[in-house]
């Protein structure tokens, strides 16, 4: 999550040390977002999967895993991972999955297969 210190870094010009106007500010900023998995064409089993934490709506922390691809962030359910440690049970010398996605929020199930 951003902080108040976060935002206010972000108002402040690296060049100069001036200062930006609000509007120029708001104009500019760009939210962090988490991708999905499911949006890369196909995934390198051999990228490292680091962990985050989160809060709900509800204020409750939940633990996620994220690839980190070119600065972005790719969320990778459990779900995502069990489908890959099958397929490398199966052919251990696997390089690439492909991760589809279907359905939304409680309903979104994941198949995976073998990317070339």
């Amino acid at each position: 999550m951003e902080t108040i210190r976060d935002i206010q870094n972000t108002i402040q010009k690296e060049d100069d040390n001036k200062m930006t106007s609000l509007k120029d500010t708001a104009k500019a900023y760009e939210p962090k977002t988490t991708m999905n998995i499911a949006d890369l064409e196909k995934v390198d089993i051999s990228l490292e999967v680091e962990d985050r934490t989160g809060t709900d709506a509800e204020g409750k922390e939940f633990a996620y895993k994220v690839l980190v691809l070119d600065g972005k962030e790719y969320r990778t359910p459990n779900t995502v991972l069990e489908e890959i440690k099958k397929i490398v049970s199966l052919k251990p010398d696997v390089k690439f999955v492909k991760v589809n996605k279907q359905g939304a929020g409680l309903s979104t199930r994941y198949s995976v297969s073998v990317a070339e």
